[in-house]
């Protein structure tokens, strides 16, 4: 164990008026250039989000040092991954907190935003 080094990655958090994946597990997105998988947390605990609201998480490892860049292909998985699906950003300090950011945009931390 003295050689295992940290694991480093994206979350971006997603907010949706309607399941857009449909079960508990892991979407798994191998033809995606950075999203890894994706996960509709609420279709396991409804009280992560605000009621008839639906909480996605996708999950992507870094592949370079570049972390605009690794949030970038990661938006535009998403894009590919749900085309014309309304999202809303979820960002702060309480995630997974409540949909509190403004619609058409994703969450990327405080003050981070990408418009859909």
């Amino acid at each position: 164990m003295n050689d295992v080094s940290p694991a480093a990655g994206i979350k971006i958090c997603l907010g949706t008026n309607r399941p857009l994946i449909g079960h508990s597990g892991v979407l798994l997105t191998p033809y995606a250039r950075r999203v890894n998988g994706i996960n509709e947390v609420t279709a396991i605990d409804p009280s992560l989000a605000p009621p008839g609201k639906h909480l996605i998480m996708s999950h992507q490892a870094l592949q370079s040092d570049d972390i605009q860049s690794e949030i970038e292909l990661g938006l535009k998985d998403l894009d590919d991954i749900f085309p014309g699906d309304d999202y809303e950003g979820i960002d702060g300090p309480d995630l997974p907190g409540r949909l509190t950011c403004e619609p058409g945009r994703f969450g990327l931390g405080p003050g981070q935003y990408h418009a859909h």
